[in-house]
């Protein structure tokens, strides 16, 4: 039972966040598979029993190490919904095909074939979506739509009056950012703003997806024009750093009126189609999601309440699974890593329950 003097803190410090102007204007998406996918592949832990574990509690360790970096007061955990592909797919059928994890030396010490490593990364998704329920963060994932989609329809357009931090290693997300949403690279530890992307890539952000459209992106499987990267962009095609947003035809403009010169510009117009097909396939300015996934992704983030956080749940899982010898500060790391999300957790399922 909680003592007295706790709880008194505890009131002063829900009183006071309560009050602030700045409630809930941070909130923080993760791009939940991105980070998974990552963490399986790169920690190799054990637990006790020999049995890896890597998965789960690299992925728990990288949430937390994020929200102590960001300090949001809310954060969001986005997973691709089944199916979320096939829109893509529709569009060009070798998206995303033949994509597979990454692997490691150290894989052939830990999994006795390709069959096995699988079958664990499939185990330790499935705890590790057990271990977000009885944390303060909302998961969302939705039938038939990529949690890229996802992302950027909630930064855009539901919570379009807060500052948004995507944690994500993917490069598409960078055409979203702007004065309010930025993108946090958890492996380069960068975070990037307007300024930072023009920093790294010499380009403003609000064009950096007209790059990407003409680079492409060899993670999805999407082939951009052949021999014209980055530096050859800065070279001949200075209209992309225009503080102007360049559209499509504004590029192949420039290339038609400078097609007598450098024969990258006929490469370009030869590529029109590429173009136009990969900023269908690459765009989250406007997503293309159904009318109802709009809704219920809406009501999932202002209508639900938001998991609080179960320290006795949590660590019935962490004795199953083995990760007490992992964490072993548990409640130091729980504290200083969820306690802030956890009281304005609280006070957001408080004022739903007022307004039902």
């Amino acid at each position: 039972m909680m003592n007295k003097k706790y709880l008194e803190i505890f009131k002063e410090v829900i009183d006071k966040i309560d009050k602030s102007e700045d409630l809930n204007k941070k909130v923080l998406l993760i791009d939940g598979l991105n980070l998974y996918l990552r963490n399986f592949n790169a920690n190799p832990t054990m637990n006790l029993n020999g049995v890896h574990v890597g998965g789960i509690s690299g992925s728990l360790h990288s949430i937390a190490y994020t929200i102590r970096i960001i300090n949001p007061a809310r954060c969001i955990v986005v997973f691709d919904g089944k199916g979320g592909s096939l829109r893509r797919r529709k569009i060009y059928p070798e998206y995303k095909k033949g994509k597979k994890p990454s692997t490691r030396v150290f894989r052939k010490e830990i999994f006795l074939d390709y069959e096995g490593e699988m079958a664990s990364m499939r185990r330790q998704m499935r705890r590790f979506l057990e271990y977000i329920k009885f944390l303060p963060v909302t998961p969302v994932s939705y039938e038939n739509v990529e949690a890229d989609d996802i992302i950027a329809y909630i930064s855009t357009n539901v919570l379009d009056d807060h500052d948004i931090i995507i944690c994500s290693t993917d490069k598409d997300f960078i055409q979203l950012v702007n004065n309010r949403i930025s993108v946090w690279n958890p492996v380069r530890k960068v975070l990037y703003t307007p300024n930072s992307v023009y920093r790294d890539y010499n380009i403003p952000a609000h064009n950096f997806l007209l790059y990407r459209v003409i680079d492409g992106d060899k993670s999805d499987n999407i082939p951009g024009v052949k021999g014209i990267g980055l530096k050859t962009i800065h070279k001949y095609f200075p209209i992309l750093l225009s503080e102007n947003d360049i559209s499509i035809d504004d590029l192949l403009c420039f290339a038609s009126l400078n097609e007598n010169g450098a024969a990258v510009y006929k490469k370009i117009i030869k590529h029109k189609d590429t173009l136009i097909k990969n900023k269908d396939l690459m765009q989250l300015g406007d997503v293309d999601i159904s009318g109802t996934s709009k809704l219920l992704i809406s009501k999932k983030i202002l209508s639900d309440p938001i998991y609080e956080l179960s320290k006795i749940k949590l660590q019935t899982l962490f004795l199953e699974d083995g990760l007490n010898v992992v964490f072993s500060n548990f409640n130091d790391w729980l504290k200083k890593s969820f306690g802030y999300l956890d009281v304005y957790a609280k006070i957001f399922n408080r004022n739903l329950n007022e307004r039902i």
